[in-house]
C-alpha cells in the first residue's frame, strides 16, 4: 500500500521533478511560516502546479500530481527575504487539501515510479539528444558538458526539469507512469528542439556570412 502523508503545500507555476533542484524566494508571511514549520518538524513540503489562480491568491486550484520537496539550505536576508534551496524527492497524488494554517496543507499518497522495463536504446537516445541540445545552445566546444545519470528515472527527470518546455508539458511528463513512459515522451520533444535550434544556428551563420560579403 502506498504511503500517505499530511504535508504543507506550496502551489507554484512550475513543475518539480524528483531529484531536481528548486530555488525559491520566499516573501509572504504564510510561506515563511511554512518554511519554519518544515524545519521545526523535519517535514518535506509538497509542490503542485497551479491549474487555476495565482501564487499570491488565497485559493488556488492545483493539479492532482506533484512532488515532495526537502529544504537543503536557507539564507535569511536582512530585509526578511528567505532564499531557499530545496530538492524534489517523491511524486504524490493529492487526496484532499485543508486550510488549518495560514498556508494550505494536504493529505497526499506517495506515488513511486512503476518498475517498468526501459530499453537501453531509449536511454542512449535521450542522453545523446540532450547533449546535442546543450552543445547547440551553448556552443560546441564551449566548456564540458555535465555528466548524465545512467539511471533511466533520474535521466528522464533531469531532462524534463532542465528543458524550457511549457509547464503543461512538464506536468504531463511528471504524470507518466514510469521512466519508460517518460523517456518515450521526451524523445520526440528533444528531437523537435534540436532540429529547431540547429536550423536557427545555420540560418544565423548564413546571415553573418551574407553581411561579410556585403562589406
Amino acid at each position: 500500500m502506498d504511503k500517505e502523508l499530511e504535508i504543507p503545500l506550496f502551489p507554484l507555476h512550475t513543475v518539480l521533478f524528483p531529484g531536481a533542484p528548486l530555488p525559491l524566494q520566499v516573501v509572504e508571511p504564510r510561506y515563511k511560516e511554512l518554511v519554519a514549520d518544515c524545519l521545526k518538524d523535519e517535514l518535506p513540503f509538497g509542490v503542485v502546479l497551479i491549474k487555476e489562480g495565482q501564487e499570491t491568491a488565497e485559493s488556488v486550484i492545483p493539479h492532482m500530481v506533484g512532488s515532495t520537496a526537502r529544504i537543503a539550505s536557507l539564507n535569511r536576508l536582512p530585509d526578511g527575504l528567505l532564499l531557499l534551496h530545496a530538492v524534489g524527492e517523491e511524486r504524490f497524488h493529492l487526496i484532499r487539501t485543508h486550510r488549518r494554517r495560514q498556508y494550505l496543507t494536504a493529505q497526499v499518497r506517495l506515488w513511486p515510479d512503476d518498475d517498468d522495463q526501459v530499453k537501453p536504446q531509449g536511454v542512449r537516445t535521450v542522453a545523446h539528444l540532450f547533449r546535442r541540445f546543450l552543445e547547440l545552445q551553448h556552443g560546441e566546444g564551449d566548456g564540458e558538458l555535465p555528466d548524465l545519470p545512467r539511471d533511466p528515472g533520474l535521466l528522464a527527470n533531469l531532462v524534463a526539469a532542465a528543458m524550457p518546455w511549457a509547464p503543461a508539458v512538464k506536468q504531463e511528463l511528471l504524470e507518466a507512469l514510469g521512466p519508460a513512459g517518460r523517456l518515450e515522451r521526451v524523445i520526440p520533444l528533444l528531437r523537435r528542439d534540436v532540429t529547431v535550434l540547429r536550423w536557427l544556428k545555420e540560418h544565423a551563420n548564413e546571415g553573418k556570412q551574407h553581411d561579410l560579403n556585403l562589406n
